[in-house]
């Protein structure tokens, strides 16, 4: 009998809680960054951009980001296999 009533207190308190949440949410904005987004339509330095391009290449720039994060991924999953691998020789007297 008492674990039925704290069973239906803790689905009470999970149900208020969520309600609170759902409240909470309604009262935010739909767009928060609707306004600043709006804003830099109106010229804000987005024309000129593409002459910043020019001198900064983003697009190779995120290419050379984007190969250096693919060689740190497979190092760091070749160390994880190594030290997996050794682990289990040492644990197994291979």
């Amino acid at each position: 009998m008492p674990a039925e009533i704290a069973a239906e207190l803790i689905k009470t308190a999970i149900g208020l809680f969520f309600d609170v949440i759902d409240i909470l949410i309604s009262v935010l904005p739909n767009a928060p960054f609707a306004v600043m987004l709006h804003g830099l339509e109106n010229s804000s330095g987005m024309d000129v951009l593409g002459y910043v391009n020019y001198f900064i290449p983003f697009d190779f720039c995120a290419r050379c980001i984007n190969a250096w994060l693919a060689c740190v991924l497979a190092y760091y999953v070749y160390r994880y296999l190594r030290d997996a691998i050794k682990d289990y020789r040492d644990k197994h007297k291979i």
